[in-house]
This record gives C-alpha cells, sequence and structure tokens, in this order.
C-alpha cells in the first residue's frame, strides 16, 4: 500500500486518510460569524473572523509539499457557527461543558451551533447526493470535476482553500443539467421530432386552456 504518511507543517497539516484519490476532502471557512444564543435574546458575535476567511481549523496541503503534492482540500464549506438540528442522543446532551451549546424548543426539537469541518463536511455531502439524483453513476472524480468547474474562487482563495475553492450547490446543478442530453426538443409539444403548426395550434390550445383530451404534452417549454 502506499505510504500516504508526512510530518506536519507550515505546508501541510491533512491527515493522510484525506488525501487518497477517492476522497473528497472538506475545508471549512466563515460563513457566518454571528448567531441568536441559544435562549435567543442575545446575538453572538465572533468578530475575530472575517465573513469569507479560511477558518482556522481547516487543515490543508500546499501544492508540491505533503504526501501526495496536490492543492487539498478539494473544496471548501461553511464551518462557523453553522446551526443545525440536534440530536437527542448526542454527547452535547449530556456533558455538562456542552449543554449550554443545545436548546430544546417549544414542541421538543433539538438544535445548536457548532463549528468545524464536522459541520462542513456533512454540508458537502448533502449537496453531493442532490447532485446525484441528476446524475446517479457519478464516481468520485467525476463529482470533483463538477466542483472545479463550479467552485467559487474569490479574493478568500489560496493555498490553504485547495484547488477550487467554496462549494457551490446550485451552479453544480446547472452544470450537470447543461451537460446532460435533452430528451425531447424545445417547443415540439406533440413529441413527433420537429416543430410543426400543429405544435402552434397545441400551444394555442394550451394558453386558452383547453387542449384536445388525451394530448401528452412532451415540451411546452420553449425557452427552457
Amino acid at each position: 500500500m502506499e505510504n500516504y504518511y508526512t510530518p506536519a507543517s507550515d505546508y501541510c497539516s491533512i491527515g493522510s486518510y484525506a488525501v487518497h484519490d477517492s476522497i473528497i476532502s472538506v475545508g471549512a471557512y466563515v460563513a457566518r460569524n454571528s448567531y441568536y444564543s441559544l435562549n435567543l435574546g442575545t446575538m453572538i458575535y465572533d468578530n475575530n473572523y472575517t465573513l469569507g476567511s479560511v477558518y482556522f481549523v481547516s487543515s490543508y496541503q500546499v501544492p508540491g509539499y505533503g504526501p501526495t503534492g496536490k492543492a487539498l482540500p478539494v473544496v471548501m464549506a461553511p464551518g462557523l457557527d453553522v446551526v443545525a438540528a440536534g440530536s437527542r442522543y448526542s454527547y452535547f446532551q449530556t456533558t455538562p461543558q456542552h449543554k449550554d451549546l443545545v436548546r430544546r424548543d417549544a414542541d421538543g426539537s433539538l438544535w445548536g451551533a457548532m463549528s468545524g469541518t464536522s459541520m462542513a463536511t456533512p454540508t458537502v455531502a448533502g449537496i453531493i447526493a442532490q447532485w446525484l439524483q441528476i446524475k446517479p453513476d457519478m464516481t468520485p472524480s467525476e463529482v470533483k470535476d463538477v466542483i472545479a468547474q463550479t467552485a467559487v474562487k474569490d479574493e478568500f482563495f489560496g493555498n490553504r482553500m485547495g484547488p477550487n475553492g467554496k462549494i457551490d450547490a446550485m451552479a453544480g446543478v446547472q452544470y450537470l443539467l447543461s451537460q446532460m442530453e435533452p430528451e425531447y426538443i424545445p417547443g415540439d409539444l406533440d413529441g413527433s421530432g420537429a416543430i410543426d403548426i400543429d405544435d402552434v395550434t397545441l400551444s394555442i390550445a394550451l394558453i386558452l386552456g383547453n387542449p384536445d383530451p388525451g394530448t401528452v404534452i412532451e415540451a411546452a417549454d420553449f425557452d427552457g
């Protein structure tokens, strides 16, 4: 097996389990730096963190260093003051130093604020799960290609943000849809394989709200 170990340094702090080609490693950035206190009475501010910047807990690998020499992590996602649902089985419920991080609302549901790549990573996993609804057979390499084509590179983009920048869920959806072969010809309402006078007649009937009973509309969205 290939040896992925390398000593930590200013150029590489990422774990060996995150550098394999089939792994989509995730870093955290500051998408918000404030949240309501758990009793909703006050706003908690983390003024030490600049919106958009890399959250300092994110591990990284600068190009030319580390076990593979590739820029990592693959992509960044929100990771500071992320408010999310909580589990009644969470250790937050039982350890004194964490209980103040969790709130139980009027109907008994739990939620809280948490920071770190532990919040950024499931965000990316959920986004990729949505992308797989469009193209279920994507490989990790193909997912990385979608990320590379659509992630946001802004003024904070740099060596510690990997090769791609910040994940953009909607841009990924739009990219995947643009790569798909169309299943119909826009404007071919009756599915005949051509746009003709019958389609014009059917479009008028649709606008007036009285198409013939049993008519199957294939592609009424002319402009997409």
